[in-house]
């Protein structure tokens, strides 16, 4: 088999094992057993955060000039670290680390792998095919997540929710072993710089795609629409336990809208053909609206219905934005300016995740809830009408 042909096989194992984390449905809840208030959740989470904006482009950067698979291997490596810190750790500080570490690996994951992937079908003349790839690379990550849930599960009942961290553990080494046997795309000799023209070769890289209208504009979207889409999900499970859901669920419920999710991803290459660019823009806010709205209005059991609409969304919105950026992107700078995209969604779910814990806590979890609602509308208004009237020509940066 072609090396580059592997690639694709291997990138959907990556994500198999990348995305079957046994602690996500339950590493708030647990977190919050300690005792945290929502604000201090919020800030250990966006501990995450900080770590991914700030080293979002470097890391982009790095894959680009020292290689994608390089990268990858080392975020593996401290993925490792992440969950080893997490399994050890009781306090504040403790979880704290445990996410910068996990933000360290997530930066270089972030950018370096669909950059590989899409530079891959380059070498091979098939890069029209990264839509339907990137769908389905989402509902095998979903598959993971629902098998990793259901897991979850068991080992609550039978045992306790730190388990879940050792299982992640154990699991995050197949993904350090499959990122070694990634073999590197063809990239064009450039030059060789020193430590300060690497500087402004990067700063020059970024302002260049962020005064590009298109790519600038598609930023802003990932800001509010991918932002909110994180901290919808980072208070589910408190949401859960506010409305009185056993904990032994949580694993069944994070299944069930992993399902919503890997079905979505399947079928969005069609979806977003009969959609076109706009239609598939303007259905990614509107739905996450509905589920702020109606997690706020039937707020109980009954309103965790409305957390399928999110799922939706995250099975809609990977393959499209990602096909829309990457359309815009030199393969010399792919990683790079795909890690600047990926900073603008992170620094949107730090910021909305403290708006909503600090409201959550001075008034109540549904304030908290209704002010995402508010805050999506207005941006995405303007961002889908600038898209719109560049839509119908696609330029490289």
């Amino acid at each position: 088999m072609n090396p580059f042909e592997s690639n694709i096989k291997k990138y959907y194992a990556y994500y198999f094992f990348r995305m079957f984390v046994v602690l996500i449905p339950f590493i708030i809840a647990y977190m919050g057993g300690f005792g945290f208030s929502m604000t201090q959740l919020m800030l250990i989470v966006g501990g995450m955060s900080v770590t991914i904006t700030l080293m979002e482009i470097p890391s982009g950067y790095l894959a680009d000039r020292i290689g994608r698979k390089n990268i990858l291997i080392l975020g593996a490596a401290i993925n490792i670290i992440s969950a080893t810190t997490f399994y050890f750790s009781e306090s504040f500080i403790g979880f704290l680390l445990g996410e910068i570490f996990l933000g360290l690996a997530i930066s270089c994951f972030s950018g370096a792998d669909t950059a590989l992937v899409y530079d891959s079908l380059l070498e091979i003349k098939k890069e029209k095919e990264f839509k339907k790839i990137e769908s389905k690379r989402v509902w095998i990550s979903e598959i993971s997540v629902i098998l990793a849930s259901i897991l979850g599960t068991i080992i609550v009942k039978y045992y306790n929710m730190r388990m879940t961290i050792l299982a992640t553990l154990i699991i995050s080494i197949p993904l350090f072993i499959i990122t070694l046997t990634f073999h590197e795309p063809k990239k064009k000799k450039e030059k060789k710089r020193n430590f300060l023209e690497e500087i402004t070769n990067l700063k020059n890289v970024v302002m260049k795609s962020i005064r590009h209208k298109e790519l600038l504009s598609l930023f802003i979207y990932l800001f509010f629409v991918l932002g909110i889409s994180n901290t919808i999900f980072v208070f589910n499970q408190p949401y859960f336990v506010a409305v009185n859901v056993d904990p032994i669920y949580f694993g069944i419920i994070f299944a069930v809208f992993s399902m919503v999710t890997g079905i979505t991803g399947y079928f969005t290459t069609r979806l977003e053909k009969k959609l076109g660019m706009k239609g598939s823009l303007i259905l990614n806010p509107i739905l996450l609206i509905a589920t702020l709205i109606g997690l706020t209005v039937f707020f109980g059991k009954i309103g965790i219905v409305f957390f399928l609409l999110r799922e939706f969304v995250r099975g809609f919105i990977f393959p499209t934005t990602g096909d829309y950026v990457n359309r815009l992107i030199e393969s010399k700078d792919r990683a790079t300016v795909n890690s600047v995209g990926s900073m603008f969604s992170r620094m949107g779910y730090l910021i909305t995740a403290l708006i909503y814990g600090v409201l959550t806590d001075l008034f109540s979890m549904q304030a908290g809830i209704f002010s995402l609602a508010i805050l999506l509308i207005i941006p995405s208004i303007i961002t889908i009408t600038v898209m719109n009237k560049k839509s119908k020509k696609i330029s490289t940066i």
